[in-house]
């Protein structure tokens, strides 16, 4: 299997535990995507070049602030949120998640998912 068809199941796996998330994402630092999982018509087009525009503020925001290391950004909208988090140097996992999500079991399920990830991106 490739390992970009191995990180789509990988996706499509978090879309299956988490009913919580309506897309999910694979995005280079600079908003390319490469991989996702995306309910029909749901948010794919935008999901790259918003995730690249939000990583570079955040990143800059706790740069600034002497924060450390960018681990999350979660933007919380009446509807739903959207949860970047870091898949190793180069990339992100960018979700979508409906309103009323559980973050505790959100967060765990990113984590373990974006560790995937990390292993098959290449150094």
């Amino acid at each position: 299997m490739s390992r970009a068809s191995e990180m789509n199941r990988v996706l499509e796996e978090l879309r299956g535990r988490s009913r919580e998330i309506e897309a999910c994402a694979v995005v280079s630092r600079d908003g390319l995507v490469i991989a996702r999982s995306v309910a029909d018509g749901a948010h794919g087009d935008h999901l790259g070049a918003m995730s690249g525009a939000l990583l570079s503020v955040g990143e800059h925001a706790v740069r600034s602030l002497e924060q450390g290391e960018l681990k999350r950004l979660i933007i919380e909208g009446k509807n739903g949120s959207v949860i970047i988090g870091s898949a190793g140097p180069h990339a992100a996992l960018v979700s979508i998640c409906r309103g009323g999500a559980q973050p505790g079991l959100l967060f765990f399920d990113l984590g373990r998912t974006a560790e995937k990830v990390r292993k098959l991106l290449p150094s």
